[in-house]
């Protein structure tokens, strides 16, 4: 309806993706987002816009260093970096060890099964460093309700970001939450706030 065309793409193992999610780390979230803008070059246009939720927010951070084509960048609830993410989720007690080789991640409530190997990939992850590397337009988006992602986090995103041409927090209706349940109007809103950067 404001004529950009939108490719969407859903994590390993969650919502129309397939693969086993216990195989995912934010290493493959990174390599997931740079495939698909990849795709778009071949296929279609090389991509101006990158933009993600939660976790793959925090990936898109990483994942812009190899799309040159990128110059609005716009995380959505996400976390600053997943250091920062593990820490708080081995302080509240939400990672649990499974055996040898799997732990079970407790999120929103619900468990999901990693391999041990997830726990190494979120700690050598450089998404502060990569953050500040970008030089388009950030927009940090996150409401003050969201109770899985702290509000703080999006203000730290956009203080890292000190090669960008501009860094911003976008302050999301109090009605997102994290998860947008309560309709569309929001996520419509968070459009044109995109929509008025190009």
């Amino acid at each position: 309806g404001r004529g950009v065309a939108m490719l969407r793409i859903d994590t390993t193992g969650f919502g129309e993706s397939t693969g086993d999610p216990q195989q995912t780390n934010i290493s493959s979230r990174i390599d997931d987002l740079q495939s698909a803008a990849n795709w778009l070059t071949q296929n279609f246009a090389p991509p101006r816009i990158l933009a993600g939720h939660s976790m793959s927010g925090t990936a898109a951070l990483s994942a812009v260093t190899a799309l040159p084509s990128v110059d609005i960048l716009v995380t959505i609830g996400s976390p600053r970096d997943p250091q920062t993410t593990l820490a708080r989720f081995q302080r509240d007690g939400l990672i649990t060890e499974i055996d040898s080789d799997h732990i079970s991640v407790n999120v929103l409530g619900q468990p999901h099964t990693f391999n041990k190997s997830f726990l190494d990939d979120l700690r050598a992850s450089r998404v502060a460093q990569d953050t500040a590397l970008f030089k388009g337009t950030l927009l940090a988006a996150h409401a003050n309700t969201d109770t899985i992602v702290e509000y703080t986090e999006a203000g730290e995103i956009a203080a890292r970001a000190t090669a960008a041409r501009q860094a911003s927090v976008v302050t999301l209706p109090d009605e997102a939450g994290h998860l947008f349940l309560k309709g569309s109007e929001t996520a419509e809103w968070l459009a044109d706030q995109i929509m008025m950067q190009l």
